[in-house]
């Protein structure tokens, strides 16, 4: 369903504009804005995943899609590319009105997603266990591979993490997307914050493993309450689709913040990492009271899980205040609502034969595929 986002949001069907009409109707874009439906599933991807392989279908489509991309690009008329060049000068993506990059993107997207999702409900684990049974066993000798391992499993997270954020920005029309600075600014970040998450729950865990599930339980159930509360539209809308998603995405809330709905999120962001912090202060204060028999007397490894868990939490916090205030991408963006205006002045200079000298590849391939 990679086909499902609509992406012209800020375009609506009673805009008259030359845009709306050129881009929706003669380049088929309305092709895009239907929703979807159990007809775009195939039988090879109910094989794929009934087989347990989502990840191998996702990305051999992705594949296709990409080559399909590269082999058009290399027919464009100079007039595309120039067109694509001052629209881009004035914020507008070429996603915007190119369909072939809006299903490559947004497959690309899709894949990124279940990376994320892989990450919370694979890797998080196995890392958790890993670094329980390091923690508790220290009689034994662990080996190079063992560290490895969790070395591996943490970067993995890390990385599904911002490749989500990357994926997300990329397919939105309206919103810039993240450099390579951006996305290293976005990796420190989401290390420290994993950092402190991870590490609280493996010192609860060395006190009680049912204080996790607890905690796990809990938070599942606190962000499953509320996304059932707030507005959404995941699958268009679709009641068991959308309630399914919601219980997965709640729970992936338990290791990382996502970005459910659009608009201002600078109050969910710091209820979030509020309701987080608290609890991660929670279990570093019942591992310490139960690994302490002087609460007053602190040594060193205690001093270092402080940091580990208060320190990550408050580097993550001040890092993501002063990048989502001075270095985020989004102050690049143009106005959505100015889009259809902008992208009308830029197609009068084209004008009147920009079907066969600006776009011919494009509204050939989506016309004769309608």
């Amino acid at each position: 369903m990679s086909k499902v986002p609509i992406i012209f949001s800020g375009i609506t069907k009673n805009d008259r504009s030359a845009a709306y009409k050129y881009i929706l109707e003669e380049l088929g874009g309305e092709k895009l804005l239907r929703k979807p439906s159990l007809r775009d599933l195939t039988v090879t991807g109910i094989v794929f995943h009934v087989l347990g392989l989502p990840g191998l279908f996702r990305y051999t489509s992705i594949a296709k899609l990409t080559y399909k991309v590269y082999k058009k690009r290399r027919s464009l008329t100079e007039k595309y590319v120039e067109f694509v060049r001052e629209a881009e000068k004035k914020g507008i993506k070429e996603v915007y009105f190119n369909f072939g990059l809006v299903e490559l993107y947004h497959a690309r997207r899709d894949a990124a997603l279940l990376r994320l999702i892989e990450g919370a409900y694979e890797a998080t684990p196995q890392l958790l266990l890993q670094l329980y049974i390091i923690a508790v066993h220290t009689q034994y000798n662990t080996s190079w591979f063992t560290y490895l391992s969790v070395l591996v499993s943490f970067m993995s997270i890390v990385f599904s993490m911002t490749s989500y954020i990357y994926e997300q920005r990329l397919a939105a029309y309206d919103k810039a997307n993240m450099s390579i600075f951006h996305s290293v600014i976005n990796i420190v970040i989401k290390l420290f914050m994993s950092i402190s998450r991870i590490t609280s729950f493996v010192l609860a865990a060395t006190y009680s493993s049912f204080l996790v599930i607890g905690i796990v339980i809990g938070h599942w159930l606190s962000c499953l309450i509320y996304l059932f509360c707030i507005d959404t539209h995941f699958y268009g809308g679709f009641l068991w689709t959308e309630s399914f998603f919601k219980i997965i995405c709640s729970f992936t809330l338990v290791i990382t913040y996502m970005n459910i709905i659009d608009g201002d999120s600078v109050i969910r962001w710091v209820g979030y990492h509020s309701f987080v912090f608290l609890q991660n202060i929670a279990m570093l204060l019942l591992w310490y009271a139960n690994n302490h028999t002087d609460l007053l007397r602190i040594d060193w490894f205690s001093v270092l899980m402080l940091c580990l868990v208060i320190g990550g939490m408050v580097m993550g916090s001040l890092l993501s205040v002063i990048y989502y205030r001075y270095l985020h991408p989004n102050k690049e963006n143009i106005d959505s609502q100015l889009i259809p205006t902008v992208l009308d002045e830029l197609l009068e200079k084209y004008r009147p034969d920009a079907r066969k000298t600006l776009f011919p590849e494009l509204h050939m391939e989506y016309q004769t595929s309608l």
